[in-house]
């Protein structure tokens, strides 16, 4: 992850004084790092140094609105609740006309808002607590696509900014607790998680499901057993490929985005005939540039059957 270098040490200089809570998501999953990833500890009370004031001067507006087109939070008007604390963004210059909050739990409130890190356009997520404040931010335009929203995680809590269109999130934490959490204005915010966050999953509006996996993920043993298969629903198809790619962080470890490309009725399985099952095939996008290339790893193939009366992944082929 590269960091702007001014912004980095005041941000050092501040951490190296206060118990550090939150991680930019970035920072410990590759597919978040993105070149303006920050996290900012800033106590709230008393007089902050001269360096973490926030200039509260608007920037320029972002080329063609780009976070209106791809937020629906940046398109209704600003209330006093969306008004970002003053020194809550520290290095950093925030159009404070366009911060809007996304949402709270408890005492704890999320913005988010457009800021300016030595000239460059970012979308930052902003947690706020009575104590401290913490920031992540993402360049644009890379904030606007669907791959890369800013978020934190730490002490068993986690929070995200979604762009629309996004759907099917789902938060694994480091115990295997798999997690479909209620997404409101695009945003996910937990502060008392059970275990620390490990994996984030979402699908775009392009179809494309992202995954995020940081040092605490695990995986599953790929299915082996030959189950007994019911007859397949109606719209199988359509089922095949939603539980194909919500699966995709299960059992494929080094996976940062997933697209089905196929799915078939075969003409026969490992597990005998095929016609109660579909065969669902996926191109797979590793997280290691250097892995991309090699066909075993940029490639999924998957048997869906129904097992119990759900639509479910019974062996992997590939």
């Amino acid at each position: 992850m590269t960091e702007i270098p001014a912004l980095r040490d005041a941000l050092v200089r501040a951490g190296a004084r206060r118990r550090r809570r939150r991680r930019t998501v970035g920072a410990a999953v590759p597919v978040l790092a993105v070149a303006a990833a920050v996290l900012a500890l800033v106590s709230l009370p008393g007089r902050a140094p001269e360096r973490e004031r926030v200039a509260q001067t608007p920037v320029a507006p972002l080329p063609d609105d780009a976070l209106a087109r791809a937020y629906a939070v940046f398109r209704r008007p600003q209330t006093t609740a969306d008004v970002l604390p003053k020194r809550a963004l520290a290095g950093a210059v925030v159009d404070a006309a366009r911060s809007r909050l996304v949402a709270t739990a408890g005492d704890t409130r999320l913005f988010a808002v457009p800021a300016d890190l030595r000239g460059t356009p970012n979308l930052c997520v902003v947690e706020v607590t009575p104590r401290h404040s913490a920031a992540a931010c993402n360049r644009l335009p890379e904030a606007a696509g669907e791959a890369q929203p800013p978020g934190l995680s730490g002490s068993g809590g986690y929070a995200f900014l979604f762009p629309d269109g996004t759907h099917d999130v789902r938060i694994t934490l480091a115990d295997g607790t798999r997690l479909a959490p209620t997404v409101h204005d695009g945003a996910v915010l937990e502060t008392a998680g059970a275990s620390d966050f490990a994996i984030a999953s979402w699908t775009g509006a392009s179809g494309t499901r992202h995954i995020s996996a940081n040092e605490f993920a695990r995986y599953e043993r790929p299915p082996e057993a030959c189950p007994a298969l019911e007859p397949l629903p109606a719209d199988a198809q359509a089922q095949a490929e939603r539980v194909a790619l919500l699966d995709v962080d299960r059992f494929y470890p080094g996976v940062e985005a997933a697209r089905v490309t196929g799915v078939r009725v075969p003409d026969g399985t490992p597990c005998g005939s095929g016609e109660r099952s579909l065969e669902v095939s996926l191109a797979l996008t590793p997280s290691d540039p250097k892995a991309r290339s090699s066909a075993s790893l940029s490639q999924g193939r998957l048997l869906l059957g129904v097992v119990g009366g759900e639509l479910r992944v019974y062996q992997l082929l590939h």
